[in-house]
């Protein structure tokens, strides 16, 4: 059962940790409501689920691949755990190959609210509220603040930022989405 990562200052910034299906977070998951509404709608991959750890970050992300047709598309489901091991939110996340890069969309469990950030040549391009291109500066809507996932990202320190973008880089495989969306999901930034 993994519970806990004691994450050495020789070990690497960002750590994974497979998830074992008989771990209490995973058994507790079972419980919470807008959980077992995304299990019901799909195919969760619980056997390639994993915790994401950053060194100095107190909270902890576990990161659910949802089975998708389609090879250019990657689902997630990301629940986020305060430092109280506590389940903070449940959010799903959609990461799709585009040409010269990548989207990056956060939705609520409900999937009635989705925010998006369009990213090509590694630079933030534009940010879509359910599928509508929208003005950044200053605009919020009840539940998203707008200029999250340009904030999220470009507003890393550069070190970070070249991180992600390196897990990012090869976004066009299984492994390269689950990379990336490991990185920006276990930063934070969940939108």
């Amino acid at each position: 059962m993994i519970e806990n990562v004691n994450i050495l200052p020789k070990e690497e910034f960002h750590t994974t940790a497979k998830v074992e299906i008989n771990d209490s977070f995973v058994q507790h998951l079972s419980t919470n409501n807008e959980y077992k509404e995304l299990a019901a709608k799909y195919s969760l991959k619980l056997n390639e689920a994993e915790w994401h750890y950053f060194r100095g970050i107190a909270t902890k992300t576990l990161l659910i691949p949802i089975y998708q047709e389609t090879g250019t598309v990657n689902k997630f489901v990301a629940v986020y755990y305060d430092v109280q091991q506590i389940i903070k939110k449940i959010k799903v996340m959609t990461i799709e190959k585009i040409e010269h890069g990548f989207s990056l969309a956060f939705s609520n469990a409900e999937e009635t609210h989705e925010v998006k950030g369009v990213y090509q040549y590694n630079q933030y391009v534009e940010t879509q509220v359910n599928g509508l291109p929208v003005p950044v500066e200053g605009q919020i809507t009840a539940n998203f603040d707008l200029s999250c996932l340009q904030t999220g990202f470009e507003g890393l320190p550069l070190w970070l930022k070249a991180f992600c973008s390196v897990a990012c880089g090869a976004i066009w495989t299984g492994a390269g989405a689950a990379a990336c969306a490991g990185c920006l999901v276990g930063l934070g930034i969940d939108c």
